[in-house]
């Protein structure tokens, strides 16, 4: 779904005037009628039935419930878009003079740095032979923040009043500027472990400094709260009250954000739960005290090359940075290196994982594969106490192992686990954090990364825009052209019909008797 429009916001009274407030009832309308009781005027679809790829399986409907009342019939984003160009005669690469310099705006934004771009369009050549319509850094930036953009950014001030009295006779305060981050104590078998800031004690100290030793706790606590109260103020408001959407049919629909419980909605993390956590953190480090770490590396460096399977050269103990795809490498040929090596029933541990792990990992389950995976959590759990007789763990408390109990309950409920890894959304941190600061000029960056980010989404949102004014265009033509065809199919249908409505001309003919088929000859 997409909202009628960019201006859309919590206050739908003064975007939608004429439509009736939201006033809660038992049920819903049914859509096939209006609010004056006729029946409502409903596009025709068109679909093209095709034959499922999986014959035998058959679908059933969970409910018989309406969908919400019709309130009007909107129009999406992108066609908003295109009707305000049309009413101003502009193209749709506007405010850009055509689509080459719109591609090439989008690639100086992309991929060159704001002090870069200034020269480039001083330039002789570009100035001289180019000749685009930005001339500087500051007419070019303009012309990016003049595409549309969708919701925009926007920072609270909080500001913390003190109970003790400062130098100057005030009371002493501090603003916080947006979410502060949160100090933590990482600790492991009662080991504390220090990294970043956040992690350490003076952090926490300064922040909670305005207030005095008996009151910091409960105040830091009231600041958490009252933080989360403005992030999520928007969204009890929309639970509350509704939001109005356009739906993909285009009728504009009163919708309502589910409201879940925080604990009841967590889902099964296969890259932090599996990947780097029971087969990194624990089977791993575990097998590597049975094996002998030189041992592990020297049977990593003895596997076959073989194409798909990423070959350790130098062993593992060498690599510094692990990410999601080493681990999964590691996995592929693990279960091998063991084998003769170690106690059988670690082996068979270690096996039972990593099938769970290639279960969970399925894009489509059935009954049956899910009982399979149900069996390999057995099977883990059955052979994992050799851990124990071997001195290597003396329990299994461990959040990570515990988890897996509910991925065979999660997938009937929730659908399959692909859908809730957080391997793609690893990857955005990249796009949305590392390219955003180091296109900042490292200095009062919290702005420029948004300003950045907002940006990068105008560009993103006229390209679909673009793509989207293309598609209908090659429709239009197809059509165009489908009425050619059906011109022409006419005429020459008519043609045929005059020709068997002309006068006959009846004669004799006869074949040759000797037919050479290579050239038959027929003679009158």
């Amino acid at each position: 779904m997409s909202q009628p429009s960019a201006t859309v916001d919590s206050d739908d009274d003064g975007v939608y005037p004429d439509l009736p407030g939201f006033h809660p009832s038992s049920r819903a309308t049914s859509p096939c009628t209006d609010k004056t009781g006729m029946p409502s005027k409903r596009r025709k679809v068109t679909v093209e039935e095709i034959e499922d790829e999986e014959d035998g399986w058959e679908s059933s409907s969970y409910s018989d419930l309406d969908p919400p009342e019709i309130l009007a019939t909107g129009v999406t984003a992108f066609e908003d878009m295109q009707a305000e160009q049309e009413a101003m005669l502009q193209e749709r690469w506007a405010p850009f003079v055509d689509d080459q310099e719109w591609k090439l705006a989008k690639w100086l934004m992309r991929n060159v740095k704001q002090e870069a771009i200034d020269e480039y369009l001083k330039l002789d050549i570009t100035c001289n032979r180019t000749k685009i319509s930005y001339r500087n850094k500051d007419n070019f930036l303009g012309k990016i923040d003049a595409l549309p953009v969708g919701p925009e950014w926007f920072c609270d001030i909080v500001k913390l009043e003190g109970d003790q009295i400062g130098p100057n006779e005030e009371m002493l305060s501090e603003e916080l500027e947006g979410a502060a981050y949160e100090a933590v104590k990482v600790t492991k078998d009662g080991v504390r472990k220090y990294s970043e800031m956040a992690t350490g004690d003076w952090w926490p100290k300064v922040q909670g400094e305005c207030y005095s030793k008996q009151t910091r706790s409960q105040a830091l606590y009231r600041l958490f709260h009252h933080c989360m109260s403005l992030v999520l103020g928007p969204l009890i408001k929309a639970g509350r009250d509704g939001v109005l959407m356009t739906c993909a049919d285009g009728y504009i629909r009163r919708i309502f954000p589910i409201l879940a419980a925080l604990f009841a909605c967590i889902t099964p993390d296969i890259l932090h739960q599996l990947h780097k956590g029971v087969f990194k953190d624990h089977l791993l480090s575990w097998c590597t005290v049975l094996l002998g770490e030189d041992e592990l590396d020297r049977r990593f460096k003895a596997m076959s090359s073989y194409p798909g399977l990423r070959h350790f050269s130098r062993g593992i103990s060498v690599v510094s940075q692990w990410t999601g795809a080493e681990q999964k490498e590691m996995e592929k040929v693990f279960l091998g290196l063991l084998a003769g090596a170690i106690d059988s029933r670690a082996v068979k541990a270690v096996r039972a994982f990593l099938d769970f792990a290639y279960y969970a990992q399925y894009q489509c389950h059935t009954d049956h594969t899910l009982e399979s995976m149900k069996m390999a959590w057995e099977n883990l759990h059955e052979h994992k106490a050799v851990f124990i007789e071997l001195g290597i763990r003396e329990h299994f408390n461990i959040p990570k192992f515990h988890s897996l109990i509910h991925y065979v309950d999660m997938i009937p409920s929730l659908g399959c686990l692909d859908g809730f890894n957080t391997e793609t959304s690893e990857r955005l941190h990249i796009d949305y954090a590392k390219r955003a600061y180091r296109a900042s000029n490292r200095r009062e960056y919290f702005v420029q990364m948004t300003l950045w980010l907002q940006r990068q989404e105008a560009l993103e949102r006229r390209t679909a825009y673009l793509e989207w004014i293309g598609q209908q265009k090659d429709s239009e033509s197809e059509e165009n052209a489908e009425e050619k065809d059906e011109g022409a199919d006419s005429d020459s249908t008519k043609s045929d019909e005059e020709r068997c409505h002309a006068p006959k001309v009846f004669g004799t003919w006869t074949w040759q008797n000797n037919i050479n088929f290579a050239h038959p000859v027929i003679s009158k």
